[in-house]
């Protein structure tokens, strides 16, 4: 559909990220952000690592829970440095529960 959408033109900003695909009620799936390089060989892909929204314990804890989630993109992202206090979980029914509903 994309490809009938812009026809011979090419220019077209993609922005997005596979591992925080929030929207699967409506349809989203990784899986169109992942292939996007196999349907447009040419586009230039930007990736943005550094997180600078998060701190570095936000986004090291949001690494190790996304790392055991199937279909996750290799790498990991880095929060900004900064010097702030440590993130401690904290053990819950709701977190056990979300926990259990990841996929494997």
């Amino acid at each position: 559909m994309l490809s009938a959408w812009l026809g011979d033109r090419d220019d077209l900003t993609v922005v997005g990220d596979a591992n925080q695909t929030i929207y699967s009620f409506t349809g989203a799936s990784p899986r169109f952000l992942l292939e996007f390089s196999r349907s447009f060989p040419d586009a230039t892909v930007v990736r943005l690592e550094r997180d600078y929204r998060s701190t570095p314990q936000v986004v090291s804890l949001a690494n190790r829970v996304i790392e055991v989630a199937r279909g996750r993109v290799a790498g990991a992202s880095c929060g900004y440095p900064a010097n702030v206090s440590r993130v401690l979980p904290r053990r819950s029914r709701s977190i056990r529960r979300t926990r259990r509903r990841l996929p494997p």
